[in-house]
């Protein structure tokens, strides 16, 4: 890679974060959420400047976990820039860095392309669509208020007259990772028919970065753990990297989302969900909780004459 790369760690993604805030700071994908990709089987670099991230992905072929037969190597992650800034100049530098590395290559794929982007580029193909990210304003999740989310406000109110009254809650403070990580265990396996490592490998990492800016809520039912969910606050965004709860208790994930912000006074105007991995049951649940808005975006294969 080039000599200008640095590869994201977990002793430097908060440096990364840094740079984030000062080009955008409510950017829909933090530096701890690149930085946990490498679960996925990904790599991440970066090169810093004044006004732009450069962001390249490196697949780790007996790694990676989300096949894609269509990408090569290595691929270019959208250039982090100023809001509303034009795309395509910083897509052409982006690929000037890695010119070395591109002999015999006729092809590169972008990936996180907004539509806007699209405009721009002449010779590519679409390879995918998805949604990258969930956004909710934080007021329309705790409580539920308004009519549009009278079916949550009602799973809620349900768990709250059932089971309300014998329901404990222990903020999470860091002590408590292998009692998580027992649970999440539990929950994966339950739900997916076995352990899938990659997300296990994801939670474990997230916890044991002792970050300080996360923060969440282990619920308990009569002394049993039956829900946990953890988010990070960066600027206007809490970002939810874990949600679980027991499907044994109708409206157990209400309450425990609602509880969590409510008695973690989070502040920040925006939650971001994330994604919902290509699922489709994943992705009618997020957006049953009315996002305000949705980051869609593109995964494009185009050669050197179609950006240049």
């Amino acid at each position: 890679m080039n000599s200008k790369m640095t590869l994201l760690t977990k002793d430097n993604y908060k440096k990364l974060q840094q740079y984030i805030n000062m080009i955008y700071p409510n950017y829909y994908i933090s530096a701890l959420n690149l930085y946990l990709w490498k679960h996925y089987g990904l790599e991440i670099y970066y090169i810093y400047e004044s006004d732009v991230i450069f962001i390249y992905i490196k697949i780790i072929k007996d790694k990676l976990i989300i096949n894609n037969n269509e990408i090569n190597n290595f691929y270019i992650l959208r250039p982090i820039i100023k809001k509303n800034e034009i795309s395509y100049p910083y897509f052409i530098k982006a690929i000037d860095y890695i010119k070395p590395f591109l002999k015999g290559v006729n092809a590169l794929y972008l990936d996180r392309v907004f539509a806007s982007d699209l405009k721009y580029l002449k010779n590519y193909s679409i390879v995918s669509n998805s949604d990258s990210s969930y956004i909710y304003h934080t007021n329309k999740l705790k409580g539920f208020p308004g009519k549009k989310m009278q079916k949550k406000r009602n799973l809620y109110n349900f768990y709250s007259k059932n089971y309300g009254k014998d329901t404990t809650f222990v903020f999470y403070n860091g002590t408590q990772n292998k009692e998580i990580l027992s649970y999440v265990k539990n929950h994966i396996i339950q739900n997916q028919g076995y352990l899938r490592e990659y997300e296990y490998n994801y939670i474990k990492n997230l916890l044991y970065c002792n970050d300080s800016n996360l923060s969440g809520l282990l619920m308990y039912y009569k002394d049993e753990l039956i829900g946990v969910t953890i988010g990070y606050s960066r600027n206007d965004i809490y970002e939810i990297f874990l949600e679980k709860a027991s499907k044994n208790y109708k409206g157990s994930y209400q309450y425990l989302l609602s509880n969590n912000l409510e008695k973690n006074n989070i502040e920040q105007i925006y939650v971001d969900r994330q994604d919902s991995e290509r699922q489709e049951g994943l992705e009618q649940s997020k957006k049953s909780y009315k996002p305000y808005y949705i980051v869609n975006t593109y995964l494009v294969k185009v050669d050197f004459h179609g950006i240049k």
